[in-house]
């Protein structure tokens, strides 16, 4: 869900693709942080970790760390998706519009 509403806001603010390479870069970082920690590894990863099979006994131990991290990835999402939700009434209003990056022209006319 948090994925989701990065891309919405980033394309509310932005209307472009920068909100995909976010995420792409949030994904890669945080798949190279749990993947150190084979036992487990929760946190407040976007992606918790559990690669054991066998060490049941640490879920158990962080199943409330786990819980928190789930339920702050939902919040954040559904806070994010709310701005989301402001910023493109504001621009279907006619209030404000995406920042634009100036487009360089690289075809002058000489005048000739």
């Amino acid at each position: 869900m948090v994925s989701t509403a990065v891309g919405f806001l980033s394309y509310a603010i932005f209307a472009n693709f920068i909100g995909f390479a976010i995420q792409i870069g949030w994904w890669l970082i945080t798949m190279t942080i749990g993947a150190r920690q084979v036992s487990g590894n929760y946190g407040w990863l976007f992606i918790p970790r559990h690669n054991s099979l066998h060490n049941v006994a640490y879920y158990y131990n962080h199943l409330g760390q786990l819980t928190l991290n789930r339920i702050g990835y939902t919040l954040i999402a559904l806070a994010l998706m709310g701005l989301a939700i402001v910023i493109f009434n504001f621009q279907r209003g006619g209030k404000s519009y995406a920042f634009k990056f100036k487009k360089i022209n690289y075809h002058r006319h000489s005048g000739q």
